[in-house]
């Protein structure tokens, strides 16, 4: 059980460096609120319930942690013991896409930013982009979200049969994602049905809560998609590699 008392709480913003004219509006912000509950025989115990306010589109990153006792000097800056809450949220035309992972446990910082960097996990790629006509029946089919974790490709649709996420060369619904090009600015997904196949371009038209993915990651992380509403909350679960259960509460809301 982490204690209370021994941790330290850091919370700090990564901001990109900007030049904006004075004749553009400023920047939107975001306000998130998180609280880390760890649960218990005895019910649940809340353990700090920090907030930060940030740029849209800007990484921002809450740490609860207490440092590494009987660790090399040269290791213990860099190993931490607590929970490690980073994420980015984005505006879509149904509200917010925040993105990013949850750890809990004996790590890393730097390391685990790169590891999730590589799985490029943060990759901007809601861009509107058209479907490509030149077979009709694509044009039911909406690309609504994009997602790479260590090289699988996965691909959130939105047909007639329902939305759904299919992985790269799997089928799901009837359809299969034969290839997903996050190479250029505008994603697209090279989709099958029955023997004809057709590249379709992201857009952004879904359903609230249609881009929504959590996938573990290592031992003790949880990488997550969520699309919500301004203000709404939604929570994440987590175990420590001992049993110990802990569960992560976020809410954003656009200033």
């Amino acid at each position: 059980m982490i204690n209370i008392k021994n941790l330290i709480i850091v919370v700090f913003l990564v901001f990109g460096v900007q030049t904006i004219a004075f004749t553009e509006p400023s920047p939107k912000q975001v306000t998130i609120r998180s609280k880390f509950i760890a649960g218990s025989k005895k019910g649940e115990e809340v353990l700090s319930a920090p907030s930060i306010t940030t740029l849209l589109g800007q990484s921002a990153q809450i740490s609860i942690t207490s440092p590494r006792k009987n660790v090399p000097i040269d290791e213990k800056e860099k190993l931490q013991d607590g929970i490690r809450l980073n994420l980015k949220v984005l505006e879509t035309s149904n509200g917010l896409l925040i993105k990013g992972y949850a750890f809990v446990g004996i790590h890393n910082p730097e390391k685990l930013d790169r590891d999730v960097e590589f799985l490029g996990l943060f990759k901007d790629d809601l861009i509107e982009s058209e479907v490509d006509d030149a077979d009709k029946w694509a044009e039911e089919i909406q690309l609504s979200g994009t997602f790479r974790i260590r090289g699988k490709g996965y691909a959130s649709l939105s047909t007639s049969n329902g939305n759904f996420w299919v992985e790269e060369g799997k089928f799901s619904s009837g359809y299969k994602l034969i290839e997903l090009d996050l190479s250029k600015s505008q994603p697209s997904a090279l989709i099958q049905k029955g023997e004809k196949q057709a590249w379709v371009g992201l857009r952004l038209g879904s359903s609230i809560g249609q881009l929504d993915m959590v996938k573990s990651f290592k031992d003790g992380g949880m990488l997550f998609v969520k699309e919500v509403e301004s203000g709404d909350k939604f929570s994440l679960s987590m175990q420590r590699r001992n049993g110990e259960k802990l569960k992560v509460e976020i809410v954003a809301t656009l200033n």
